[in-house]
């Protein structure tokens, strides 16, 4: 989580499913001045969970607000 934090300036915390051992329900929060800017950032971290061998990803919900 520290990566994602230092690496795409993200808010990051683990939401739920902590009472399930090796499990995580890990939630994001990024604020950037343009929507295409997270969108990118949002593939971006996804390819990021995807490089990593001992990981998987079985769930990604994202959600883009504009103010």
């Amino acid at each position: 989580m520290e990566k994602l934090r230092r690496h795409f300036g993200a808010s990051v915390g683990e939401i739920g499913d902590n009472d399930l051992w090796g499990n995580a329900l890990i939630g994001i929060a990024i604020v950037l001045a343009s929507e295409s800017a997270a969108k990118a950032t949002i593939a971006r971290i996804t390819e990021y969970f995807d490089s990593l061998p001992d990981l998987e990803l079985y769930m990604e919900l994202s959600e883009i607000v504009v103010l």
